[in-house]
Order: structure tokens, then C-alpha cells, then sequence
């Protein structure tokens, strides 16, 4: 009975979603602000297929990005771009190097990834102060 118990109250754990922080950085450098963002739970994820964007509000903006997994290029689209917006967007493979960097935002970006070989990269968009992360695939 208690291990009937232990395990439903592990499973119970598991379904609970996951929490993760973003971060909003001055013109310095210094962090001014911290936001908690909560994840989609393990039960809730489904298979969308590659050609569905995963749109991420970032304040005003919202930010689509696809095919996730990609086979090279890698489109990026931001809606609710102010006219005046500075920002990058940089690419690192998992051992830390950049391997991309953008220093100019625009409301369509393209992310080629096709010279790089397959598996998992960290993307980073960075749009007046406020930065979102996704994990990119490329099959």
C-alpha cells in the first residue's frame, strides 16, 4: 500500500508544470527585472509537426518561430515590432560558441543553420532590454 501510494504521489509530481525565468537587462547590463514563465506540463505537449510556429509573447510582442525541427533555415517572425527597436539575435551550439549573431531587428528574420550539423542549439532574441530563449533542433 505504500508503495501504491509513493508512486501515484511521484506520478502527481511529474504532471505538475514546469517554472522557468526570464530576465530583463539596462542599457548596462545590470538585471532590472526577473519573471517567472511557466511551462507547458508533460501531459499537455503534443506532437505539432514542424511547420507549426511556436509564438512566445515577449511584452507587446510576439514572436513565432519555425520549422522547429529545421533542416536548415529557420524563420522568425516578430509581430508588434516598435519602429525604433534595437536588438540581436544569436545562435550557440551546446559547447557555448556563437556560431550566429544578428545585431539588427526586424519584424521577418531568417536563422541559417544549414552549414551547421545536426542536433541541438540554443537561440537567444534580445529586443530593447528584454531577452527570450528557445532550443532549436536541426535534423
Amino acid at each position: 500500500m505504500k508503495v501504491l501510494l509513493s508512486i501515484l504521489f511521484s506520478m502527481q509530481c511529474l504532471l505538475i508544470s514546469a517554472q522557468s525565468f526570464s530576465y530583463s537587462y539596462d542599457a548596462a547590463g545590470n538585471r532590472i527585472r526577473r519573471e517567472m514563465v511557466e511551462l507547458k506540463s508533460m501531459e499537455s505537449i503534443t506532437d505539432t509537426g514542424a511547420t507549426t510556429p511556436v509564438v512566445t509573447q515577449m511584452g507587446e510582442m510576439s514572436i513565432s518561430v519555425f520549422p522547429n525541427p529545421t533542416a536548415g533555415a529557420l524563420r522568425i517572425e516578430i509581430t508588434n515590432l516598435p519602429d525604433n527597436a534595437q536588438g540581436s539575435l544569436i545562435v550557440w551550439n551546446l559547447q557555448g560558441q556563437e556560431l550566429m549573431r544578428i545585431n539588427s531587428i526586424s519584424s521577418n528574420l531568417v536563422a541559417d543553420l544549414s552549414t551547421q550539423p545536426s542536433g541541438n542549439y540554443i537561440m537567444r532574441i534580445n529586443v530593447g532590454g528584454v531577452q527570450r530563449e528557445w532550443k532549436i533542433v536541426k535534423e
